[in-house]
């Protein structure tokens, strides 16, 4: 569910063909009231992931679709099949225009070689102590935003450390604990 002004973005299973399949509704925030939908997403699961950035809503289903909508109207923009992926069940997300998003199995990364994220983004003074960045920390890395950097070069991992885990704050130590 992603909420935006006055409206709800929500995805639904696609019961008319059984548990397969899933579509994308705009709600009026203050009513429920259907502003526009359904939208059909199809996929192999019964739920779709949702994303909004600057207008649009973007929507990754369990075939590995991502498709873009019109946030007003629910227009479509354009659909793009990503990689071939065991799995497609994260979110996107979406900031300054790029789409980003995190499968099993596609080659270069994943699930598989960075682990769950274990945090929320926040800033942090960078590794490198020159300024602050907004960093997220998974299971076996850390990844930082540079808005500066052209893509698809904006979220890029922390050199590594001599010490594992890294130096964090109460709340990411603690996170560190409970995963021992």
């Amino acid at each position: 569910m992603l909420v935006v002004g006055d409206l709800v973005f929500v995805t639904a299973a696609h019961e008319e063909i059984g548990p397969y399949g899933s579509q994308l509704y705009a709600l009026n925030a203050a009513t429920g009231a259907v502003a526009w939908g359904p939208v059909e997403l199809g996929g192999r699961n019964w739920w779709s992931g949702l994303a909004y950035d600057n207008g649009k809503v973007f929507a990754l289903n369990g075939d590995n679709l991502m498709r873009a909508y019109n946030a007003v109207d629910g227009t479509p923009l354009w659909s793009t099949q990503l990689p071939e992926a065991f799995d497609a069940s994260s979110p996107p997300t979406a900031v300054d225009g790029i789409v980003y998003t995190a499968s099993y199995g596609w080659e270069g990364g994943g699930l598989a070689q960075q682990g769950f994220p274990i945090s929320v983004e926040m800033q942090e003074t960078s590794a490198t102590g020159r300024e602050p960045y907004m960093v997220q920390y998974f299971e076996r890395a850390v990844f930082e935003y540079h808005p500066e950097n052209r893509p698809p070069n904006r979220a890029l991992p922390v050199p590594p450390h001599s010490e594992w885990p890294l130096p964090v704050g109460p709340l990411l130590q603690r996170i560190y604990e409970l995963l021992e």
